[in-house]
């Protein structure tokens, strides 16, 4: 039988597929930059692409600043329940076909979090997504399951192929708060380090201090070619080319000082990536809770409203207030929110059951502002931020109480502290809450100061405060 020249060809092609399709271990996309969760690799492109035998850190990553995405297909010799163990330092995610069955996500020193998932004989895929910030990294998965105990994944036990996981998208909004004078023009302008994906960009923007009518205004982009194209605000939509890094927006009329801009389109801006003359950028991330996307909206608007006078009152002089903060939802937090950085993480668990509590925001970007060099004393730190809250008179829900209790103490911090300084500020010094700020700011907070500055000490204005409850 003659065999053609074409077919053995062929023939060769295939077979190598398919040894390439079967070959052993996993492949290991390697990342490099800064990540707050393992999500953010979705919008960057590894800079190398090797092979491992083992779910674990390869040689040749970078010390900080890098991250993982490990994926293949993992033997399972006998249906039943398994058990898998992920330790990490910073974040990591195991995902066991496209189900995500452990979130060990975020940044943390190492931890471990274990779940045990039925599994069907035969080969699994398997995906372990990892980031590393600064300091240790760690990364580890063991298994367990019938008729064998915990240990760590053998490389026979691995083979690669193609991944299965689609990473979740569109459940993060980005707006922009811009300052400027009444009635003047303002150009904002972005740019990014990377070109932006081909797609359409959709923007509103709103006076942040008058809420009212959208602003008009024209969208101008600018390709490699520097050639500029212009399109009408209004019309919402704009087509983005290959090779757009940059482009800009220009209101010919603020109806206030502070003007709103909200990315209304697909992920085809990464807010990472993308720099701007914005006063500040806001991110809210709720790809761990979708549904609280709204909620997250909503603190935006809360935000662009107060920031102003917030900034105002807490920034100093010397001091480096945020340019870009991040809101983002996380389930398992045991308060309703903390800052971090320039971050805020936002339990899921909380705004589920109260969606209206948008004032905490305010109270954390407080922290953010406030940054004071010793922390101390932080009942006086917390109770000048709710004080904050308490000034953006929100309709959320939450109040600083009426009147104290006589059990309570002013070192409680909070709407307590809160209570308090109003109280002092109205009876005895109008400053008290920007002097104490200022003096916070310098290191230069005494116990003394508030004798100096309303002829009583601390103790003495609480005990005259208590006399109020009556």
């Amino acid at each position: 039988m003659r065999i053609s020249r074409s077919w053995l060809l062929a023939a060769a092609v295939l077979s190598g597929a398919c040894a390439s399709a079967q070959r052993s271990g996993l492949q290991a996309e390697v990342f490099e930059g800064r990540f707050a969760t393992v999500l953010d690799l979705a919008d960057r492109e590894p800079k190398r692409v090797t092979d491992v035998d083992r779910v674990g850190i390869p040689e040749g990553v970078p010390h900080d600043f890098f991250g993982l995405i490990l994926h293949g297909a993992l033997r399972v010799e006998k249906a039943g329940m398994h058990t898998f163990h992920l330790a990490s330092d910073d974040g990591s995610r195991l995902y066991v076909g496209k189900k995500l069955v452990i979130n060990n996500d975020y940044a943390h020193s190492r931890q471990e979090m274990s779940v045990s998932v039925e599994l069907g004989l035969g080969w699994q895929p398997i995906l372990v997504a990892f980031f590393e910030g600064v300091g240790d990294a760690r990364l580890d998965l063991q298994w367990a399951g019938p008729g064998f105990a915990r240990q760590p994944i053998a490389p026979e036990s691995l083979r690669q192929r193609e991944k299965v996981v689609e990473w979740p998208r569109g459940r993060r909004a980005v707006s922009w708060l811009f300052q400027g004078k009444p009635g003047e023009p303002l150009a904002a302008i972005f740019a990014s380090q990377r070109a932006f994906s081909p797609g359409e960009l959709r923007f509103r923007a709103v006076s942040a201090d008058r809420p009212g009518e959208p602003v008009p205004g024209t969208i101008a982009c600018l390709s490699e070619a520097d050639q500029r194209q212009d399109a009408p605000l209004a019309a919402c939509t704009f087509p983005i080319s290959a090779g757009t890094k940059a482009f800009r927006l220009d209101f010919p009329k603020l109806p206030g000082e502070f003007l709103r801009v909200d990315a209304l389109g697909p992920d085809v801006l990464t807010p990472d990536d993308l720099r701007s003359n914005a006063l500040l950028q806001i991110v809210v991330d709720a790809r761990d809770a979708p549904e609280l996307l709204p909620v997250g909206r909503q603190m935006v608007t809360t935000l662009g409203k107060n920031y102003g006078s917030m900034a105002k009152l807490l920034a100093g002089p010397k001091s480096n207030p945020p340019r870009v903060v991040r809101l983002t939802f996380r389930p398992g937090i045991k308060v309703p929110a903390f800052a971090t950085g320039y971050g805020i993480t936002l339990s899921r668990e909380w705004f589920t059951k109260h969606p209206r509590d948008v004032g905490v925001v305010v109270h954390e970007v407080a922290h953010l502002l406030q940054r004071y060099p010793t922390g101390k004393p932080s009942w006086l730190i917390e109770g000048i931020a709710d004080y904050v809250r308490h000034q953006a008179h929100l309709n959320d829900g939450w109040r600083v109480p009426a009147k104290p209790r006589p059990n309570w103490k002013y070192t409680q911090g909070y709407g307590v502290t809160t209570g308090f300084l109003l109280y002092v500020e109205r009876h005895h010094a109008k400053t008290i809450v920007p002097t104490m700020n200022q003096a916070l700011r310098a290191k230069a907070y005494r116990p003394e100061l508030w004798k100096e500055l309303t002829g009583k000490t601390v103790d003495e204005l609480w005990q005259e405060y208590l006399k109020t409850a009556k």
